[in-house]
């Protein structure tokens, strides 16, 4: 499925902003940094200010990435712009606070989406929204083609690192002949793939694995639903952060009896946040609209304001009512 809003042109809108500003979503994975860092050296090259904010903090393991110091983290307001560029944002309340404390700035400024989620529901200015992409960053890549910008080693390594991320190492559904076209022409701009697969999976510290054990030990399997906590507590004795549970759910995911893998997770301030992912027989997208979260049929996440006991009630009830008539 493709859809683009044709009300102004994409590519009309970045030639003619002077300033632009490229928002992510909140807890920010490989692709929406990746994405952001690329397009904004794109932009430079355009002679383009940008500037690119997040909500949430750089997880650590993306700090090879080139650039990636130049995001701008939890900003108290954003500063005067010509366009704003919403980066694998499928609904404004996944830009966190940015967007409730920025709403003027949001509803006076032109806004262009830049998605893949089959789930977005933004409506904004312009779009460029392919679900049949693996990655926005495989969006990014059309659009500097569209724009006659040459692919340069540092936009290639950000971009490449978000096709990697979000495709799971070109293991999930949504890896198609086209993302492994792109992959190999970002590998011929400079970006090396074995050296971002080390730096993204090769590389762990100590302190990701002993949380990973901490959740481990709690994994539980009932009617082909597989799932695990992590607690602040467990954060706290593994001397870890939140941000290394990337990747657990994916772990969970392999289990032979999983039809669906759920991570649920104590977010700072009382939320939990869960992860949701699919063996491939079940559209875990639609189990996390129903909480108004979103995402892929394979990979989805929520949000919830509830304490993690109630969330797993929640979500695991919920996917089990609905399990017999959503498998594929």
């Amino acid at each position: 499925m493709e859809k683009t809003t044709q009300e102004v042109e994409p590519k009309q809108l970045i030639l003619q902003a002077r300033h632009i500003t490229v928002v992510g979503h909140v807890a920010p994975d490989g692709d929406v940094i990746g994405s952001m860092l690329g397009f904004c050296s794109v932009l430079s090259r355009l002679n383009k200010e940008c500037v690119a904010v997040l909500a949430d903090e750089v997880p650590a393991m993306f700090a090879f990435l080139p650039g990636v110091e130049r995001i701008v983290v939890k900003p108290k307001k954003l500063g005067p712009t010509d366009l704003i560029v919403v980066l694998d944002v499928g609904d404004p309340q996944r830009i966190g606070n940015l967007y409730s404390d920025n709403l003027d700035l949001f509803r006076a400024v032109p806004i262009l989406n830049i998605d893949h989620h089959s789930t977005n529901s933004f409506a904004t200015t312009s779009a460029i929204i392919d679900t049949t992409a693996a990655a926005s960053a495989e969006l990014i890549v059309a659009l500097m083609h569209e724009l006659s910008v040459p692919i340069d080693a540092v936009s290639a390594i950000c971009l490449l690192a978000a096709v990697v991320s979000d495709t799971q190492c070109f293991r999930t559904p949504s890896t198609t002949t086209r993302t492994l076209e792109i992959a190999t022409e970002l590998m011929s701009a400079g970006a090396s793939l074995p050296w971002i697969v080390d730096c993204l999976y090769k590389s762990q510290p100590f302190a990701k694995m002993a949380l990973w054990g901490h959740a481990l030990a709690t994994i539980r399997l009932s009617r082909g639903v597989v799932w695990a906590c992590v607690t602040r507590d467990a954060i706290a004795k593994s001397g870890a952060s939140i941000d290394d549970t990337d990747g657990l759910v994916d772990v969970l995911a392999v289990i032979k009896e999983a039809k669906v893998a759920a991570l649920f997770k104590e977010a700072p301030g009382g939320a939990t946040r869960i992860s949701l992912r699919s063996s491939g027989r079940v559209n875990v997208a639609e189990l996390a609209s129903y909480f108004g979260g979103g995402g892929h049929p394979g990979a989805a996440g929520i949000s919830l304001e509830c304490s993690i006991d109630e969330a797993q009630d929640l979500v695991i009830g919920h996917i089990n009512r609905q399990l017999p008539s959503i498998e594929q």
